[in-house]
């Protein structure tokens, strides 16, 4: 289920950005066992060697 989409723009080749991250679930769902993704230029539109490296997964929540 997506919570949330949201959009940063572009960073610069080499350098990072550090963004926090919130949403709510809907009513009387529970956040546990449940995987965090995140999808970095999920449009591909940054020409890379490695593609592989762009997305990051968290979890399970406790």
């Amino acid at each position: 289920m997506l919570l949330r989409a949201k959009n940063y723009g572009k960073i610069a080749a080499g350098k990072a950005l550090k963004k926090s991250f919130s949403a709510d679930l809907p009513g009387g769902a529970s956040a546990s066992g449940k995987y965090v993704i995140a999808l970095i230029d999920a449009g591909e539109d940054v020409v890379e060697a490695d593609e592989a490296d762009n997305v990051a997964v968290f979890g399970p929540l406790p």
